[in-house]
């Protein structure tokens, strides 16, 4: 597992996440980490609220995020850069990371790092755990994701450095990554453009 991240790492055949590329479990420490993330979603984005997930102090976008199979690159390169369009470059840099250092990610892949990276450099290839936790390392950021995969939302942090206030952190569910933003202490917040 790379120093910097925490939670299980592993991979299906195809790198698809699966509910073996995930930890069941809460990271205690992403859960403290997730209240420092921003509170700002964009302005043209459709929020939900995670009440359901009795998860009331956060929202998420939805259908924010281009369901093309580049949607975990999208989705940091609107953490990383404000725009989903950039999401190419941030695949390229998360690659290059994957594949210079491959060391850091073999442990963790049921196939080289070399072979991973070259099948990560395709558009649409899904991002997985080890492509959070290259990410994290190549950026300098602390990654928080919110799982919906298991019965059990659950969150994890990726990264060594402090939350950035003004970053969103990223919702996992149905396959599909989107958006996360705390609510603004005092403020409600109800779905919004549907």
């Amino acid at each position: 597992m790379d120093e910097g991240s925490s939670g299980r790492l592993s991979s299906s055949s195809t790198g698809a996440p699966t509910d073996s590329t995930v930890s069941s479990e809460s990271d205690p420490a992403a859960d403290d980490e997730a209240r420092s993330i921003s509170t700002r979603p964009p302005k043209t984005a459709k929020t939900v609220d995670l009440n359901a997930y009795d998860l009331p102090q956060f929202v998420a976008t939805r259908e924010f995020i281009k369901g093309d199979g580049n949607c975990q690159y999208r989705a940091l390169a609107h953490l990383l850069y404000g725009d989903q369009s950039l999401h190419e470059a941030v695949r390229r840099l998360i690659v290059g990371e994957i594949n210079d250092n491959s060391h850091r990610y073999d442990e963790s892949l049921s196939e080289s790092g070399h072979t991973f990276a070259a099948r990560q450099s395709a558009n649409g290839e899904w991002g997985v755990e080890q492509t959070l936790a290259a990410a994290a390392r190549v950026f300098g950021k602390k990654i928080i994701v919110l799982s919906l995969a298991s019965d059990r939302p659950f969150f994890l942090a990726y990264g060594s450095r402090d939350v950035d206030s003004n970053a969103p952190g990223l919702l996992f569910e149905n396959n599909h990554y989107e958006l996360l933003y705390r609510k603004a202490f005092g403020t409600q917040v109800t779905s919004r453009g549907q």
